[in-house]
C-alpha cells in the first residue's frame, strides 16, 4: 500500500490528480531475466496501480519493466589466445585420401549486446584428394526449459556468414579478422533452473556432402558493458522507485492500453532510482 489502509479506511481520493512514491527491493537472489519466447515460456514483470473503490478493487493502469542480469564480462576472464585445432581424415573410396585440418582463435568469448564476436584467424588445410566447398561462421542457441522433471532443449541459428572459397587438394586457405555482429538477441541466462539461454559459435568446413569439420567456441552475451563499474557492495541489489508514477482518476490507462515500451532494471547494480519515464527512456535510447 502506498496510500492509506484498507483495514483503517484511513485515507480516500478525490476526484483529480494524484502523485504516490514508493520503492520495492528487487530480490537478490532467483530472480530471473525477463524472458520473451513462445506463447508458453514467457517471463514478464509489471507494476500494476490498484485502487479500493470500496466495494471492489480495481487495476487502472499498469507499467511493464525489463529485469536484466549484470553479466559482468571482464575480458581477462573471456580472453582466449590459444587456437582451437579439429583434423579429420576423409575416406576416398575403400582407402583414406588424407587429412584436413582446421584451426580458429577468437579475440574473446563473451561480447555486448551491439559489438562484434572478432576472429582472429581461420586457417584450413586440404591434405587430401578433394574439394572442400567453402566455411561457415555460425551463431547458434540452446534454449533449455525445465518443469516437472522434464528438460526441454531446442537449438536455433541465430546468425551466419560464409566464407566462400573453393580449397583445391594441398592448398592451405587463412582468414584474418573476421567479425560477426551481435544484433538484438536475448543475453545469456545462466543463473535461473527452468530457463537458461547459452551461445556457441561454431566454424565449420564442408568437406563433402555429408562430411564436416568444426570447432565450437562457448560465447557469452552481456546485455551492457561495463565501462565505468559501480562500486560493490555485498549487499546491494536494485530498487523500482518510482516517484515518476502518478495516478489520475478517472480516465486512467488500462491494462489493455498500456504502452509497449519496457523499463530496465537490472540485478545487482548500485543504483538508487531505476525507473525512468518513458520519454525519458526514449530520449536516452536515441543519443
Amino acid at each position: 500500500m502506498v496510500s492509506g489502509d484498507k483495514k483503517l479506511c484511513s485515507a480516500s481520493l478525490l476526484a483529480g490528480r494524484h502523485t504516490f512514491s514508493f520503492s520495492y527491493q528487487l530480490p537478490m537472489n532467483n530472480l530471473p531475466n525477463s524472458y520473451q519466447g513462445d506463447s508458453n515460456h514467457n517471463i514478464r514483470y509489471m507494476v500494476i496501480i490498484s485502487v479500493d473503490q470500496g466495494w471492489k478493487f480495481e487495476d487502472l493502469a499498469n507499467k511493464p519493466f525489463h529485469v536484466v542480469e549484470d553479466i559482468s564480462i571482464n575480458r581477462s576472464t573471456f580472453e582466449r589466445p590459444i587456437p582451437l585445432v579439429s583434423e579429420k581424415q576423409i575416406p576416398y573410396f575403400l582407402c583414406c585420401s588424407g587429412t584436413a585440418k582446421l584451426t580458429a582463435s577468437l579475440e574473446y568469448l563473451a561480447c555486448y549486446i551491439g559489438e562484434a564476436i572478432n576472429i582472429q584467424m581461420i586457417e584450413l588445410e586440404n591434405n587430401t584428394k578433394q574439394e572442400i566447398t567453402g566455411v561457415a561462421v555460425r551463431l547458434i542457441r540452446n534454449i533449455t526449459h525445465k518443469a516437472k522433471g522434464v528438460e526441454n532443449v531446442s537449438t536455433d541459428v541465430c546468425l551466419i556468414k560464409q566464407l566462400f572459397r573453393t580449397l583445391m587438394p594441398g592448398q592451405t586457405i587463412t582468414w584474418t579478422n573476421e567479425s560477426l555482429v551481435i544484433t538484438k538477441l536475448q543475453p545469456t541466462i545462466a543463473k535461473f533452473d527452468l530457463i537458461s539461454i547459452g551461445y556457441v559459435l561454431e566454424i565449420q568446413a564442408f568437406l563433402n556432402k555429408n562430411t564436416t569439420l568444426s570447432v565450437e567456441f562457448p560465447i557469452t552475451i552481456g546485455d551492457r558493458p561495463d565501462i565505468n563499474p559501480l562500486p560493490s557492495h555485498k549487499n546491494s541489489v536494485s530498487f523500482l522507485d518510482s516517484s515518476l508514477y502518478e495516478l489520475t482518476l478517472p480516465g486512467a490507462v488500462t491494462r489493455d492500453q498500456a504502452p509497449n515500451d519496457l523499463e530496465r532494471c537490472t540485478i545487482s547494480s548500485n543504483l538508487s532510482s531505476l525507473t525512468e519515464s518513458y520519454t525519458s527512456y526514449k530520449d536516452h535510447l536515441m543519443k
